[in-house]
């Protein structure tokens, strides 16, 4: 069984009220956390700010991963995707509502996960919703999907 550690703080952290962190500030915080061993870093979403991902190719970050977050919802492979895979980030992780859309949400986790593949991207796969309720089978279905396509590993997440 291999353990990896998935950090959220440049994206979730800077939500809290008062916080703002410069593009300088987000590298060095991900310098400090690939230091501490983490395996990925959620670095943002390209398709509406690119700058820390222009950044970050000058920055060795060793064997951490950034990652180029992407909502993949009813248009399947669309802008945001598109935008997290051009981005240059090594990982794309792919976010899937899997409350709404039924069965089909499977599918689009396994044809945003192969597009990731394709580009030479580390895909990884966050299933919001994924223990509530109204999630069904749905959650457990579109897990199924995404490592079959290959994605590196799959985040259950409770709400987003």
């Amino acid at each position: 069984m291999r353990i990896a550690l998935y950090d959220a703080t440049l994206t979730e952290g800077a939500r809290e009220p008062g916080v703002q962190l410069s593009v300088r500030d987000r590298l060095r915080v991900a310098l400090r956390l690939a230091d501490m061993g983490v395996a990925w870093i959620e670095a943002g979403w390209p398709a509406s700010d690119p700058d820390v991902f222009r950044e970050a190719r000058r920055v060795d970050l060793a064997g951490t991963r950034l990652c180029a977050c992407a909502a993949v919802g009813r248009d399947g492979a669309g802008a945001e995707l598109r935008a997290a895979i051009g981005s240059g980030a090594p990982a794309v992780t792919v976010s899937v509502d899997v409350r709404r859309g039924g069965a089909a949400a499977a599918r689009r986790v396994a044809a945003a996960v192969k597009a990731v593949r394709r580009a030479d991207r580390e895909p990884l796969v966050e299933l919001v919703g994924f223990f509530d309720r109204g999630a069904g089978g749905r959650g457990l279905a579109a897990a199924v999907a995404g490592a079959r396509a290959g994605a590196e590993a799959v985040f259950l997440s409770d709400a987003a």
